[in-house]
Parts: C-alpha cells; sequence; structure tokens
C-alpha cells in the first residue's frame, strides 16, 4: 500500500501493512491513516501537510529550505484570514514605527506596553550570562532581549512551519 510512512517518509516499509504494522521511525499506524484516505487519494486531516513546500520535502530529501520555510503557504487561505494577518501585519508595523520614535532618555519608552516583556527578557539576560563574568553578565541584558525573540520566531517557523507567527515573534 505505502511505499514511504506518509508521516515522515521513512522508507522501506514493512511488507504487510495490516492493522498492527506501524513506521519503524515514527509509528505512525498504516491501517488508521489508510481509513482517512478518501477515494481522491488524498491524505487524512490528521496528516494533512500544510504546505506545498513541505509536500515536496517528504517527497524528496527532508532538509527544509529558508525559501521554503519563509515562503510556506496554506493550500488554500481564507480570505479572511489573510486580510486579517495583512492588517496585523500594517498594525505592528505602525506600532513599530511609533515606538522607534519615542525618545528613551526621556522614559518615553518605558511606558509602551511592549516595554514589560521585553524588560522580562532584558532581566533574564543578566541572570542567564551571569554564569559567564561580570561583562557578559552586563551585556547579557541586550542579548537576552535581542536572542529570545530570535528563538520564539525561529521556533515557530521551524517546527510549526508558520511565518506569520515567526514574523510577529520577531517584530519583538
Amino acid at each position: 500500500m505505502f511505499t514511504k510512512c506518509p508521516k515522515c517518509a521513512h522508507s522501506p516499509l514493512p511488507a504487510n501493512q495490516a492493522l498492527p504494522a506501524a513506521c519503524p521511525a515514527c509509528g505512525v499506524i498504516f491501517a488508521k491513516v489508510a481509513q482517512g484516505i478518501d477515494d481522491e487519494g488524498d491524505r487524512p486531516p490528521t496528516l494533512a501537510l500544510r504546505s506545498r513546500s513541505l509536500r515536496t520535502e517528504l517527497a524528496g530529501d527532508n532538509k527544509p529550505t529558508w525559501a521554503g520555510l519563509l515562503l510556506n503557504t496554506s493550500e488554500q487561505v481564507d480570505p479572511t484570514t489573510f486580510w486579517r494577518r495583512v492588517a496585523l501585519l500594517v498594525g505592528f508595523a505602525l506600532w513599530g514605527a511609533m515606538l522607534i520614535a519615542k525618545d528613551y532618555r526621556t522614559g518615553e519608552m518605558g511606558s509602551s506596553f511592549i516595554h514589560g516583556p521585553l524588560l522580562i527578557f532584558h532581566e533574564a539576560g543578566h541572570v542567564v550570562f551571569r554564569l559567564f563574568g561580570e561583562w557578559m553578565m552586563v551585556l547579557g541584558g541586550t542579548l537576552g532581549q535581542l536572542i529570545m525573540p530570535v528563538i520564539l520566531g525561529s521556533a515557530l517557523l521551524i517546527k510549526n512551519r508558520d511565518p506569520f507567527g515567526a514574523a510577529i515573534g520577531l517584530w519583538l
């Protein structure tokens, strides 16, 4: 029935893919996958691949490309969701421009809502980088404030294949 695992593209697979048979790599049960496949041969909803780039990734090699990650789109984009995301990106861009225009010397920046979460990242950076000496502890505040949004954006991009969420995470 399957030549490659529909979830992780592992091969070779067991010849008998009846109910107890599972993929040796990821453990997906082939009989349950086969029950969910409709007449046109589409993948079941539980294993549906959300993007063209991910589908081609599994068909060929398993190494994702940056272009595939950044340009990941759904097969069918709901117009309402699309325009909401556009509005959010525009809103965050305007908010970012307003934050850039604030004067940090007068404390104007501290009155912004986003200052609270970023302050937590900043102070956590001091604590984490304290292990590497006094100079790194002082530098750690800025490093924590810069590294945490990159970690957040990378996790959303690589693990969830969500470039919109990664863009919002990197906005921080």
